[in-house]
């Protein structure tokens, strides 16, 4: 049991173990132990110690950031945890240095601050209003309490706000956009070839030696993936709603209770004659649609035919065929005019013009349902499909603590979890990390799957969420590693990449030899001749320009500027294994009075972004250099 702890002591649960752990301590005696254990620091910042409790919760939480950057694809127990320990214990520090800084500049955080930015966050929040429930369980899964949390929320809207004063200090000036606004917009002449890799193929010797030397020094294309299949078990919302038994009793109980959540918002009825006004019309464009709108309500009024009026004269091709018919709706469904003026008409009244973003409309409003509160019988399956979802919730709560608690207290198996919840354990068809197909094809399945607890220390998973209130648990049930094919097995995909590779490499020789002919000054079409190659020459290429394949694309403006007439050549591998000879003939740039608009204001802007972190590195280097700062990396 000892051994499972210690295993699963990390993540989420590592502040309650080591809470548990210290308080079991604590009544035996040996309290100052651990005092003295807990005082432990991994960095000492102008005499201001990080305890090695706090860096563990920055350690956990940002290998789950660098996961979730990585995604599914990445296992980060793949990646050099000494980098990952060091980069996290930097970030501890800066932090600490910032708050260092804004205690010594006299900036504060309020409560209300912190209050409203944790507030906000869509992970605490249920149905888009906060839930303390949430918060709590959330800020205990990254290894906080929710005081804890608060705390290191303080720290970070005070660092955010140091941030923000280093930004508002830049500025980038007219000049600088104006020069990287003529780059940007340059435009080059060019001309180019690609010699092609195929004809190549042709020409390749394959033998037995040759493939069983490439097949050895390619061995890691030859495996076969990783499989697992999982044994997991699945709560969800849905599958306690449908175990609900929902009594009349039971529903006419509830719908006393919550009669105000059963109620029938007022629904009116309209006709409509749309005139459209398009957004960028002029003033005049605008005032002579208002007039025509103006003659349909007195026409309209005077007794004709709304319907009809709607038929020949309305823009809006959804209604317009049925009269104008908006059919019932209510309030807030429309445009903001169209609803305030159909809410505020009697039946029968004929608007006058009302504009909104679509134009001007003449409303007739024919008809109004009045609004109240629906009776138990009318609103029987809402009432009870509102009960299932209010029993369900708590339930599914519940439900989902127990089956976390119950997975990490027996780590090496789902049976005691199974028995207690009443839940079977299911398992999956092989998936690689890849996924597969059902809960395979969930991204965050995959990943718990193939995570360092589950597939290398074979234990339970910890509880993964797909979705707002769905949630598994899972372990392995078989495991098949990669392993290397045999040169038998894949000789034909051997011979084929060695074959691309040889005509790639020829390709890319013949290449470098007309290259080479170009830059000693030999004319392009005499070089084109004597190799019986094709030149092809654009003119006016932008950075923009889709007709060009990239490669050759970033190529032409990562070349120089040519001298005088003189071209200026380069060559380029390309992905499909040919290569590309390029030549830069002209360059032209416009003047900086043709570059106007949103073009140079989003440059404007993206210099600053670049020019605020540029700041902001150097900000948080002047800092640390001027620091005292001491490392017990063996701590960590």
């Amino acid at each position: 049991m000892l051994t499972s702890i210690r295993n699963r002591a990390q993540g989420w649960i590592a502040g309650v173990i080591i809470g548990l752990i210290c308080l079991t301590f604590a009544l035996f005696g040996v309290n100052s132990y651990l005092n003295e254990a807990g005082n432990v620091d991994v960095a000492v910042i102008n005499g201001k110690g990080v305890s090695l409790g706090s860096y563990q919760v920055a350690y956990t939480n940002y290998r789950r950031q660098v996961q979730n950057v990585l995604g599914d694809q990445v296992d980060i127990a793949e990646l050099n945890q000494d980098t990952l320990k060091k980069d996290a214990l930097d970030q501890l520090i800066v932090s600490e240095l910032l708050g260092q800084v804004g205690k010594e500049s006299g900036m504060r955080i309020s409560d209300a601050q912190i209050a409203a930015s944790i507030n906000g966050f869509e992970a605490f929040q249920r149905e888009g209003r906060f839930a303390q429930d949430l918060y709590e369980r959330r800020t205990r899964d990254i290894g906080l309490s929710p005081k804890g949390f608060e705390l290191q929320m303080g720290k970070d809207l005070l660092n955010e706000q140091i941030r923000l004063g280093i930004a508002n200090s830049n500025f980038v000036t007219t000049s600088q956009v104006e020069q990287i606004s003529r780059i940007q917009k340059q435009n080059r002449d060019i001309g180019y070839t690609i010699i092609s890799s195929e004809p190549y193929r042709d020409q390749v010797e394959v033998s037995d030696e040759k493939i069983e030397a490439f097949y050895k020094a390619n061995l890691d294309d030859y495996l076969t993936e990783e499989k697992v299949k999982v044994a997991y078990i699945e709560l969800s919302l849905d599958v306690i709603s449908s175990t609900l038994n929902a009594t009349d009793e039971k529903l006419k109980n509830y719908y006393e209770s919550n009669k105000g959540d059963f109620t029938i918002a007022e629904q009116r009825s309209a006709n409509h004659i749309l005139i459209h006004v398009p957004n960028d019309a002029s003033s005049e464009a605008e005032e002579e649609a208002r007039k025509k709108a103006q003659d349909l309500v007195e026409q309209a009024r005077a007794g004709a035919d709304f319907e009809e009026l709607a038929q020949k004269h309305s823009d809006d091709v959804g209604s317009k065929a049925e009269g104008g018919a908006t059919g019932f709706f209510a309030r807030g469904f429309m445009v903001p005019g169209f609803d305030e003026a159909v809410f505020s008409m009697q039946e029968g009244e004929i608007s006058e013009p009302v504009k909104t973003t679509f134009g001007f409309h003449v409303i007739r409003l024919n008809a109004v349902k009045e609004g109240g509160i629906e009776s138990f019988e009318e609103a029987r399956d809402k009432v009870e499909a509102a009960w299932k979802q209010s029993q369900s919730q708590d339930k599914y709560f519940a439900l989902a603590e127990e089956l976390q608690n119950l997975s990490f207290e027996n780590p090496d198996s789902l049976e005691p979890a199974s028995s207690a919840l009443g839940i079977d354990i299911k398992t999956t068809d092989y998936f690689t990390a890849r996924g597969g197909e059902g809960l395979a094809a969930e991204g965050a399945f995959v990943a718990a799957a193939f995570s360092q607890e589950v597939l290398k220390e074979g234990l339970n998973s910890k509880p993964v969420e797909l979705g707002e209130n769905r949630v598994i648990v899972m372990r392995i049930d078989d495991h098949k590693p990669t392993s290397q094919l045999s040169l038998e097995q894949v000789r034909e995909e051997v011979v084929t990449a060695y074959t691309a590779q040889a005509a790639k490499e020829m390709a890319y020789a013949r290449g470098r030899e007309i290259l080479e002919e170009l830059q000693s000054g030999s004319p392009i079409e005499d070089v084109a001749a004597r190799n019986d190659i094709n030149w092809e020459v654009k003119k006016d290429v932008s950075r923009s320009d889709e007709s060009l394949n990239r490669a050759i694309l970033r190529s032409v403006f990562k070349l120089g500027r040519p001298d005088g007439d003189k071209a200026l050549f380069g060559g380029v591998p390309m992905g499909s294994g040919d290569f590309a000879v390029i030549a830069v003939t002209a360059i032209k740039e416009p003047a900086a009075d043709e570059i106007k608009g949103k073009f140079k204001d989003d440059l404007r802007k993206d210099l600053a972004q670049v020019t605020n972190r540029t700041s902001w590195k150097d900000f948080v280097n002047v800092l640390r250099d001027s620091a005292k700062i001491d490392i017990f990396s063996e701590r960590l």
